[in-house]
């Protein structure tokens, strides 16, 4: 038990859950109406940061990253072309499932500009 204040702590202060993580990354990085790139659940992206979950609740825009279904990874090519276009402040990379295969997508991204480019 460590004291912080007149209080004692007792306990783990690690976040509890993905979604804890997820809403951490977003506030810290991002601001209102920025717009961030990722999975969509369908390519095997985390719920907590589509269109609907997080991202709505701090007002943010969310644009899926291009996915190659043949190959089951990143569409690479695709994911440059759209970030030039629409220039995200984030990129996420964050997925829930198939991590190996994903991750021999994270290195070609390095041609990707934005503020951030997290693999999760």
């Amino acid at each position: 038990m460590q004291g912080v204040g007149n209080r004692i702590v007792d306990g783990d202060l690690r976040p509890v859950s993905g979604h804890v993580s997820a809403m951490v990354v977003l506030m810290l990085l991002t601001r209102e109406y920025d717009s961030i790139m990722s999975l969509s659940l369908r390519d095997g992206g985390c719920p907590g940061y589509t269109t609907d979950f997080l991202p709505s609740k701090l007002n943010l825009r969310v644009h899926k990253i291009p996915f190659d279904h043949e190959r089951f990874r990143i569409d690479i090519d695709a994911c440059e072309e759209q970030n030039s276009v629409l220039r995200p402040d984030l990129v996420i990379i964050g997925p829930c499932f198939a991590l190996n295969t994903l991750l021999a997508s994270i290195v070609p991204l390095s041609r990707i500009s934005s503020k951030y480019l997290v693999p999760m």
